[in-house]
């Protein structure tokens, strides 16, 4: 009887005995890296790695929005991809023996460069044109992935005047305007006023050096000598560039457009609801006559996507266009 009536006594210790080895959690932390996640382009993956402390614990991992990315893995460096464009939020939970969980997070932005070229723009279709001239207002948007910095896709938005020749088996054109572009292979992104020919060859010259200012307008104004293919580029009535071509010998243009062009879905078109880009004064010249003015209708404004890109008719001679979902 005396011995079984100890058995309590005898439990009680242990039980205290391994309290006492049994340590309360000072500090678990967990700390992620890199932070934030920038990834670019669905299906598109990055790692990321939770160092926890004290070590010997367990991990794991939710995004907020498995829409935009998702994470696979438990261990403390797993994958996340990209699934669509937006913003999620990637948390680790860290489990210690002894220690309260612990948490870090950070923020996933995943961007998309998708490339198709889209337009917003005026136009005259008129016969035998051989010049063109417009002040366009200098409005520099963003290209896609840009603020990221992971991208090194083509991406680029440029406004411009054009002449076009699309009545025969291929088409030719004259053009030139300003703008903002990152070259396939770099993040490295330039402005530029730039002047560009097609016709039986390829010629164009990108200005770095004399890049509009954001906000300035110029006049931009290209002219064909059609018995020699020979096209003069004139920037504020000053002429900087020349190019000849056999293939505009003897050929004049079909139409005449004033244009905002972007490369991918998601570059900015130039100008916002706020700050458009205006073309004012825009004029084209026939062969044998002088410039004239334009006399734009509604219907001459065109744009690949009304919700996405604006164009709206100011007077005869001027119109606007800009992005109405710009980059943030």
């Amino acid at each position: 009887m005396c011995k079984s009536g100890g058995s309590p006594t005898s439990t009680g210790s242990n039980t205290q005995r391994a309290g006492s080895r049994r340590q309360s959690c000072a500090s678990c932390t967990v700390t992620l890296s890199p932070k934030p996640l920038n990834i670019c382009g669905a299906g598109t993956t990055k790692d990321v790695t939770a160092t926890g402390s004290p070590g010997g614990g367990s991990f794991n991992w939710q995004s907020s929005d498995t829409g935009v990315a998702t994470v696979s893995g438990t261990e403390s460096t797993v994958s996340v991809e990209g699934v669509a464009a937006g913003k999620s939020i990637l948390t680790v939970t860290y489990n210690v023996e002894g220690c309260t969980p612990c948490t870090d997070d950070t923020d996933i932005k995943v961007c998309t460069c998708t490339a198709g070229r889209k337009y917003a723009y005026g136009k005259e279709s008129v016969a035998d044109v051989i010049g063109i001239k417009g002040k366009i207002k200098t409005r520099y948007g963003k290209v896609c992935c840009e603020d990221e910095g992971c991208s090194t896709t083509d991406a680029y938005h440029v406004v411009y005047a054009n002449i076009t020749n699309d009545a025969g088996a291929s088409m030719i054109w004259a053009q030139t305007g300003y703008g903002r572009e990152r070259n396939g292979g770099s993040t490295a992104i330039k402005t530029y006023r730039y002047a560009e020919m097609n016709g039986s060859g390829y010629k164009v010259n990108y200005d770095n050096s004399n890049a509009p200012a954001e906000g300035a307008t110029h006049t931009y104004q290209c002219d064909l000598d059609k018995s020699t293919g020979k096209w003069t580029f004139s920037y504020d009535g000053t002429e900087w560039q020349t190019f000849s071509d056999n293939g505009w010998k003897n050929k004049t243009g079909t139409v005449a457009q004033w244009v905002g062009e972007i490369y991918n879905k998601e570059d900015d078109m130039p100008g916002t609801t706020d700050s458009k880009c205006s073309f004012t004064d825009c004029q084209y010249q026939c062969d044998g006559g002088a410039y004239q003015d334009t006399g734009f209708t509604v219907g001459d404004m065109i744009t690949s996507d009304a919700s996405e890109w604006g164009v709206e008719r100011v007077s005869d001679t001027e119109f606007n266009i800009w992005d109405k979902n710009p980059l943030p």
